[in-house]
């Protein structure tokens, strides 16, 4: 092994460099680039380069990746806000948020798409939450829909309603708030409803 190590040491020098042998007084062989009175040069053979080794193009983790299967989603639902909630913004945002169960898998170009009154909203989404603005005063559904890399829909959440209130035009003096002598009582459903 040692003379196979030093070989290859010998064979990877500079091609115009000499090499010596030496036999030692123990009679093992010696090599050196060092000439002396007790060593003979030694006509190394020629080497042959050996071709480049050509890779495939895709790569040995991409092929594992693609053996995975994706997931099946256990739950898709909306926790923000909940049904029937009234948001109070002048401006009309509204931050939507969804839970999904296991966590979206981007790894195989699954997205969310978010509806408003039953039309796209916004679509491609991989965040679990998406600010609507400026949506008009009333109430307004909203639900999502989780979708694969062809678009086609995996799990959807179930449709909830928003009331928005923003202040209106009409009520000048309510422009900083609500205001104060007046007493407010919301209730869903009304009590007298029945």
């Amino acid at each position: 092994m040692r003379y196979l190590l030093l070989t290859l040491f010998i064979l990877s020098t500079h091609a115009t460099a000499e090499v010596y042998k030496t036999i030692n007084p123990d009679g093992s062989t010696s090599y050196s680039d060092v000439p002396t009175d007790e060593q003979e040069p030694v006509k190394l053979p020629e080497l042959t380069p050996a071709p480049a080794v050509k890779y495939p193009k895709k790569s040995i983790y991409k092929k594992k990746d693609e053996n995975k299967i994706a997931l099946p989603y256990k739950s898709f639902t909306i926790s923000s806000p909940e049904n029937n909630a009234i948001i109070r913004d002048n401006n009309g945002n509204v931050t939507i948020q969804v839970n999904i169960t296991p966590e979206l898998q981007t790894s195989f170009k699954h997205s969310i798409s978010f509806y408003l009154d039953g039309k796209i909203y916004k679509s491609g989404l991989s965040g679990n939450q998406i600010k609507l603005t400026n949506l008009d005063r009333g109430s307004h559904t909203i639900s999502a829909k989780l979708l694969d890399s062809s678009k086609k829909t995996l799990k959807a959440t179930q449709t909830i309603t928003i009331h928005v209130k923003r202040q209106s035009k009409l009520h000048p003096k309510a422009s900083a708030g609500w205001p104060e002598n007046i007493p407010l009582s919301i209730t869903f459903p009304p009590q007298n409803a029945l």
